[in-house]
């Protein structure tokens, strides 16, 4: 099975569409840049228009949103409003660079004062872009800015919904660090009459609280939404997926139809908990994205494309957003960059609600990206980094061309629906026709590959190799009569299927052992051996 999902990730590079949403000059567009641990959201608004909400984790030192500003903004792009959440340095990373590399008109911060270094250097840049470049700097220490004031950016309102310098005496109780994360400056971004919401590090209960629990920020908002409305189609969760946001009282208000975790290898977020409390509000896996895909860090953290002690690294899971002026919304991940991306990409998207990926990370398994020796449609011959050679007989050759054939429909059945809206849901979103047609062509591979270690061509091409020519006549024979005899005992052939564990946690993950490839389902070794 790992040489055939070594072979689907080669033949999924040469086939696969792009996938990444795209800015156009009749849409918003937001990408919520994956900055690991920490967040960034860069809007790009019809007229050129420019918001940016957060500057990112302080452990790349902001590189990660600088790059994505030079792919999204033109070098002269003039910023129309930054804002700061708060003043928690994964948060802050590049906000010194970004008032260096662009003009920015506004910015919108607590004005909470800090120690850290990511908060002196920010400090510094928005005081000296307003010093010297005229930023209008609505500090809410300084500036009152009063709930539901509005910004309009071409055919964008943005709202400022809540925020605050410290937290008011209502707040309550809070610890050092939810005080910090309370005063959080909350906007909502309305464009054809669709919107999206975001939070920051915003609070709304204790961790471990009763489900019905709504406090603090949150329940102000709750309770101010007469005036200024949350709704919100797609909401950008409150601190990375935490259990002291998302509270049930806030997402009921907010009735979204995305949820995006802006969340990395720390703090196992997002926790199962809150995901379960969108869940129960309706939402389903599919349309809950993270920018920590495959991330593992413990019981805690929801499990949800969960790869077995994978920590998922920063910069790959970009999740765009694309409000259409007719009210149509997308919300997808970026495009992947490698052949393992792509393969896990398209499982992603297939794999039923709830449900682990049919992927595998070579990093994983100490192996690194298949090696092939020849490509003209099929993969001929083919090795891993430092491991056996694989080589195909004609027969299996001509098979795995076949399932190649029914990959490409596949993939462009998807492709049309991506680009063709009108098909709803689209084939990526976890429909179960998808989602059985692409196990049906791995468990076909899977067959495939059985049956090539039992064919004369792999064992004559073993003979062929040795130096002893009664050898090869010998093992001939002994093959020949061995799949005679596997053909006419039912119990000797292999199996032409594999259950994948029903509903319970599905991943697949291989790994050469011994001169047998092992298959593990759900934690227990199941599998076929297979000569090297």
């Amino acid at each position: 099975m790992f040489r055939c999902l070594a072979v689907l990730a080669s033949l999924l590079a040469v086939i696969s569409p792009a996938w990444g949403l795209e800015p156009t000059d009749n849409a918003l567009f937001c990408r919520v840049v994956d900055v690991g641990a920490g967040e960034c959201c860069v809007v790009l608004i019809p007229g050129g228009h420019y918001v940016i909400f957060d500057g990112g984790n302080f452990k790349d030192g902001g590189a990660t949103v600088m790059d994505a500003l030079e792919t999204l903004l033109p070098e002269d792009a003039e910023v129309d409003l930054l804002v700061i959440s708060h003043s928690d340095a994964d948060h802050l990373a590049a906000i010194d660079d970004i008032l260096d590399a662009y003009t920015v008109k506004t910015v919108l911060h607590t004005g909470d004062v800090r120690t850290t270094d990511s908060w002196i250097a920010a400090d510094a840049a928005i005081r000296n872009a307003e010093a010297n470049f005229g930023t209008e700097n609505l500090n809410l220490r300084d500036v009152a800015v009063d709930f539901g004031r509005e910004f309009q950016f071409g055919d964008a309102k943005v709202t400022f919904v809540a925020g605050w310098h410290t937290p008011p005496d209502e707040f309550g109780d809070l610890s050092p660090s939810e005080k910090r994360n309370a005063i959080s400056v909350v906007i909502r971004i309305e464009y054809g009459g669709k919107s999206i919401l975001f939070t920051g590090d915003s609070v709304g209960r204790h961790i471990d609280d009763p489900v019905d629990v709504c406090l603090a920020a949150e329940r102000f908002m709750v309770d101010n939404q007469s005036n200024v409305t949350i709704k919100s189609d797609v909401l950008v969760a409150a601190h990375h997926g935490a259990d002291n946001g998302s509270s049930t009282a806030f997402i009921q208000a907010v009735q979204p139809d995305y949820v995006i975790f802006s969340a990395g290898h720390a703090h196992q977020h997002p926790r199962a908990v809150t995901a379960e409390r969108f869940m129960h509000a309706g939402l389903s896996p599919s349309r809950m994205l993270r920018t920590d895909r495959g991330d593992d860090e413990g019981f805690k953290e929801w499990d949800h494309l969960r790869i077995p002690n994978h920590s998922d690294p920063l910069g790959d899971d970009d999740v765009d957003i694309l409000i259409h002026n007719d009210g149509r919304v997308q919300v997808e991940y970026r495009e992947a960059d490698s052949e393992e991306e792509s393969l896990r990409d398209l499982l992603v998207r297939v794999a039923p609600a709830g449900r682990g990926p049919r992927s595998f990370d070579p990093s994983d398994l100490g192996i690194n990206r298949f090696q092939p020796d020849g490509m003209d449609g099929n993969i001929l011959r083919g090795r891993f980094d430092d491991g056996p050679e694989v080589a195909v007989s004609p027969e299996v050759e001509r098979k795995f061309g076949e399932i190649l054939e029914q990959l490409r429909d596949l993939k462009g059945e998807l492709r049309l629906c991506h680009e063709d809206r009108t098909q709803q849901p689209c084939p990526q979103q976890n429909t179960a026709a998808s989602d059985q047609k692409l196990e049906d062509l791995i468990k076909e591979m899977d067959y495939q590959n059985a049956r090539f270690s039992r064919t004369e061509d792999y064992y004559r091409g073993l003979a062929i190799q040795s130096t002893v020519g009664i050898t090869a006549a010998v093992v001939l024979g002994l093959v020949n009569f061995l799949l005679i005899f596997s053909r006419a005992i039912p119990s000797l052939q292999p199996p032409k299927e594999k259950e994948w564990g029903g509903d319970a946690f599905l991943r697949l993950s291989e790994m050469i052992e011994s001169g047998r490839i092992v298959i593990k389902r759900n934690g227990n070794d199941s599998g076929y051996s297979k000569p090297m």
